[in-house]
C-alpha cells in the first residue's frame, strides 16, 4: 500500500469546557506528538506557498486542549524543517517514548511521486512528504529527490516506534496532502504536484502503469504481535487534490486539518477513530467533492485509546479584556462564529434550564479555539472571571460567499461585479473563492461565460450579448442567492451524543446505511427510508432535501403533516412509504434533524399536543432560506436572521445521494 501523503491532524473541537480527561494519570506525560508543517518553501525550490505552518499551530492548541503536555510535543515549522532535522526529529522521540505510550505525528505540507527504487509499487512510483530542503524539479545528478521522505522511509520510523510503545501504546499518523493535481483555474489552494521526482525516459515508460493502492500510509510488512495498534488517515485519495480551508476568521488552513481538529473536540465518551473519521469526510464532502479522506488501521479503538468520560458542555472564561468583554474558551471549531449569543450564568448553576443568567453577550470575532464576548448588560466583565456560559444562539449569517472574476470582457466584469457586491452575501476576491467565473474570449467570438464552483462543476452556461446582459445578470443574480442558500444549509452541522438515529436507504431489495460516501441511484429505482432510534433520547425527526438546482424541499414532514408527526422513542423504528425517484439527475444532499421537540416549518402548531412557544426558530429559518427570493431585500433579511437558538437539543447531519 502506499504512503499518500499529507495526512493531517486529528485533535478535538466542538464542545469543549476543559474538553475531555484522559484516564492517563497527568504525572505519566504519557502523550508525545511530533508536528511538521510547512508553509513557505524556498523560491528557487518552485514549490508554491502554502498554510501548513497555520496547520501546526492549530494541531498543537488542539492537543493541549485534550491533555497532551505542553513539554510532549515538538513540531518543526518551515525552514526548521528539512529532512535532516524531520529524522533528528523522530530520533529524539523514540527516546522518550516507552510502553503504553500514545503518540501522534502529523504532517502538513506538500507531497510529490518519486521512483520507485524497490520495485514494491505497481505503478513504479513511491509517495513521499516534501521537507524544506527538497526542491520541486527533477535534475539530473543535482536533485534525484534525496531530500523527499518517501513512504518506504517513513514506513521504517513508524515500525520502530509501534515497536518501542508496545502493544498497549497507541499510534496515530495524519498527514493532509497530496502528490496529484496542480490548481486550476486559479480557484483554490491545492497541496501536491503532478510533477514527478524522476527523468523523463523513466517517466515514460511507466505511462502505462497504474495503481491499485488505497492512497495510504505505510506498509507494514511484520506481525502486528506486540506492536503498537497503528491509526492512519489521509487527506484525500489517490489521484485526488488537497485543499485548503479559508475559515471564518479569514485564516487558511488545510481543509482535512480543520475539520479534524473540529471533530476530535466531540463532546463523546469514547469517540471512536471510525466515527471521527466518518464525521471528517462528512464535513469535507460539504466543502467540496473533490477530496475524500481516507482511513486505515483498528478503527474500533477509542481515539487516543483514551477512556473519556463526559465532561460538562459549559463554556469557560479565559480572560478578561476590557470592561465590558471577555474572552471565552471555545470558537469556530466548536461552531460558535461572530454573532452567537452567550449567556453566562452563576459558578454554581450545573443545569442552566429555567435559572437566571447573570449577563447576556454576542460574540464579536471569533477565532479557531476562543472568542471574544461583548457583553450587552451593564456589568463589570470582571464578575464573570469564574462564570459558566452556553450558547443560547449559533450564529452562521455573517460569512459571505466569495467570488473570483476572470473575465476578458472587462466592462461584463465591472457590471456583474457592481450587480453582486451590492448584496451583502456575496464578496469579489482575488484567490480562494467559492464561485468562479470564466469568459475567455469576451463578446469578440459570442462565447459562454460559465460559472464553476469549487467543486470544479458548472453551476451556469450562457452567451451574454448586448441584447440579453442585463436579463442574464438577473438570471444568475438570483440563481446565485438560490445557490448561497444551499450552500448555508449544506454546511450546517450540529452534533448531539444523546440523540443518534441509524438511517438507512432501501433499494432493490437492499438496505443500505447513509453515511457521508455518495450513494449512486438512478432514475428507475423505487426507494424508500429507514429511521430507528438507537440512542437514549426520544427524538422528532425531519427530513430536507437540496435538489442539483439548489432549491430546498421537505421529505418529511409531509406537507400534510407537522414536525410533531414524526417522534421516534428509543429502539422503535419508522419506515416509509416507497416512492419513485424522479428528475432532475444529479446530487441530492439529504439533511437529517433530530429535535427534542418539534420544528415549526410554517409558523403554524407542529403538534396538537405541544405549546408552539417550544417550536425550533430553525424551522423559520429553514423556511425562510427555502422561499424564492426577492434577491435584494429577502437577501438582506436572510442575512440578519441566520440564527438558530439551542435552548433544546438539536443534531443536523449531512448524507449525499446521486442520482444517475
Amino acid at each position: 500500500m502506499k504512503l499518500y501523503l499529507f495526512l493531517f491532524l486529528i485533535f478535538i473541537s466542538i464542545s469543549y469546557s476543559t474538553a475531555y480527561t484522559q484516564n492517563i494519570k497527568p504525572e505519566k506525560k504519557s502523550n508525545y506528538a511530533l508536528l511538521i508543517g510547512i508553509g513557505s518553501y524556498p523560491p528557487e525550490s518552485n514549490w508554491e506557498p502554502l498554510h501548513g505552518d497555520a496547520d501546526v499551530q492549530l494541531v498543537k492548541s488542539t492537543l493541549l486542549k485534550v491533555g497532551f503536555p505542553r513539554q510532549n510535543i515538538s513540531s518543526l515549522i518551515n525552514e526548521e524543517a528539512t529532512k535532516r532535522n524531520i529524522l533528528l526529529a523522530f530520533e529524539s522521540l523514540k527516546k522518550q517514548i516507552s510502553q503504553k505510550s500514545i503518540v501522534h505525528i502529523h504532517f502538513s505540507g506538500h507531497g510529490q511521486q518519486v521512483q520507485d527504487k524497490n520495485s514494491d509499487e505497481i505503478d513504479g512510483y513511491d509517495e513521499a512528504f516534501v521537507p524544506f530542503d527538497s526542491p520541486k524539479n527533477y535534475k539530473t545528478k543535482i536533485n534525484v529527490g534525496q531530500n523527499l521522505i518517501a513512504d518506504d522511509q517513513l514506513d521504517s520510523l513508524i515500525s520502530d516506534i509501534r515497536h518501542l510503545i508496545g502493544s498497549e501504546g497507541q499510534l496515530l499518523v495524519t498527514m493532509d496532502a497530496c502528490h496529484s493535481g496542480t490548481i486550476t483555474r486559479g480557484r483554490n489552494i491545492g497541496r501536491g504536484t503532478d510533477v514527478i521526482m524522476a527523468d523523463e525516459a523513466y517517466i515514460q515508460s511507466h505511462r502505462s502503469f497504474k495503481s491499485e493502492s488505497s492512497g495510504i500510509l505505510i506498509r507494514s510488512t511484520e506481525s502486528n504481535s506486540g506492536l503498537a495498534p497503528f491509526i492512519s488517515i489521509a487527506s484525500s485519495s489517490p489521484n485526488e487534490k488537497s485543499y485548503e480551508f479559508l475559515n471564518e476568521s479569514t485564516q487558511l488552513y488545510g481543509l482535512f486539518t480543520y475539520f479534524l481538529c473540529k471533530n476530535l473536540l466531540t463532546n463523546k465518551a469514547c469517540l471512536s477513530y471510525n466515527e471521527l473519521y466518518h464525521h471528517i469526510a462528512t464535513n469535507v464532502s460539504a466543502y467540496t467533492g473533490l477530496q475524500h479522506p481516507q482511513i486505515e488501521g483498528p478503527t474500533e479503538y477509542c481515539v487516543f485509546n483514551n477512556q473519556l468520560t463526559q465532561n460538562s458542555k459549559f463554556i469557560h472564561v479565559k480572560d478578561i479584556i476590557s470592561t465590558n468583554m471577555v474572552l471565552i474558551d471555545k470558537g469556530i471549531l466548536h461552531q460558535i462564529y461572530d454573532g452567537s449569543e452567550i449567556l453566562f450564568y452563576a459558578e454554581s448553576v450545573r443545569d442552566p434550564t429555567g435559572k437566571a443568567y447573570l449577563a447576556k453577550g454576542i460574540v464579536d470575532e471569533s477565532s479557531a479555539l476562543d472568542a471574544d464576548v461583548i457583553l450587552y448588560d451593564n456589568i463589570p466583565a470582571e464578575t464573570l472571571r469564574n462564570a459558566k456560559a452556553v450558547v443560547s444562539k449559533i450564529q452562521y449569517g455573517r460569512d459571505k460567499m466569495r467570488l473570483q472574476f476572470a473575465l476578458k470582457d472587462t466592462l461584463l466584469s465591472s457590471r456583474m461585479k457592481e450587480v453582486l457586491s451590492s448584496l451583502n452575501v456575496f464578496q469579489v476576491v482575488d484567490e480562494n473563492p467559492d464561485l468562479y467565473f470564466e469568459n475567455p474570449e469576451g463578446f469578440a467570438n459570442s462565447d459562454y461565460m460559465t460559472i464553476y464552483d469549487r467543486n470544479e462543476s458548472l453551476i451556469y452556461q450562457k452567451q451574454i450579448n448586448s441584447t440579453n446582459e442585463q436579463t442574464e445578470i438577473e438570471n444568475i443574480k438570483s440563481l446565485l442567492v438560490k445557490y448561497q442558500k444551499a450552500q448555508k444549509l449544506i454546511k450546517l452541522e450540529l452534533p448531539d451524543e444523546q440523540l443518534i438515529a441509524d438511517f438507512s436507504l432501501n433499494y432493490k431489495g437492499k438496505s443500505i446505511e447513509l453515511r457521508e460516501h455518495n450513494l449512486n441511484l438512478s432514475l428507475s429505482d423505487t426507494i424508500s427510508f429507514t429511521l430507528k432510534n438507537s440512542g437514549p433520547q426520544n427524538f422528532y425527526f425531519s427530513i430536507l432535501e437540496i435538489r442539483p438546482d439548489f432549491s430546498i424541499h421537505r421529505i418529511f414532514p409531509e406537507q400534510t403533516k407537522t414536525s410533531g408527526d414524526y417522534y421516534l422513542t428509543p429502539g422503535n423504528t419508522y419506515q416509509s412509504q416507497s416512492f419513485k425517484l424522479i428528475p432532475p439527475k444529479g446530487t441530492y444532499v439529504l439533511k437529517l434533524l433530530l429535535s427534542t421537540n418539534p420544528i415549526d416549518f410554517n409558523s403554524l402548531d407542529a403538534s396538537r399536543s405541544m405549546n408552539r412557544t417550544n417550536h425550533h426558530e430553525l424551522g423559520n429559518w429553514i423556511k425562510q432560506i427555502s422561499d424564492q427570493p426577492e434577491v435584494s431585500k429577502q437577501t438582506e433579511k436572510a442575512q440578519n436572521s441566520f440564527g438558530i437558538f439551542t435552548n433544546d437539543a438539536l443534531k443536523i447531519d449531512t448524507y449525499y445521494v446521486n442520482i444517475q
